[in-house]
């Protein structure tokens, strides 16, 4: 069974996330930040800036704890939303269910 997130779900161009930025309505939880907008179909995005962690190891660990969280939980979004994740500093200190109860509450607070 393929698991992976399909590219078609994925924000991939700088114009994308941009859009996202300057559009969206940005929404804070104890770890992440997240950007909705609505679009045509469901689309999400991760940013971890080096400001969280000058590794880039620890960066791409918390993106791909972000990209499955997602994956896994992508039924609480609407499908007609594009999402931008950004994970704040506190995101290196925390386990896998710590960032995924955390992505619940923020969108509770953004799709309720």
């Amino acid at each position: 069974m393929d698991e992976r997130l399909p590219k078609n779900e994925r924000l991939l161009k700088a114009s994308d996330f941009k859009f996202v930025f300057q559009n969206g309505t940005k929404y804070k939880g104890k770890y992440l930040l997240m950007f909705s907008v609505s679009g045509d179909t469901r689309k999400f995005g991760v940013v971890v800036s080096k400001k969280v962690s000058k590794k880039a190891v620890v960066r791409n660990k918390i993106k791909r704890r972000l990209r499955e969280i997602y994956r896994t939980n992508k039924s609480v979004l609407p499908e007609d939303t594009n999402v931008v994740v950004v994970a704040l500093a506190g995101a290196v200190r925390v386990n896998y269910n710590e960032l995924e109860k955390d992505f619940h509450n923020v969108c509770k607070k953004v799709f309720a």
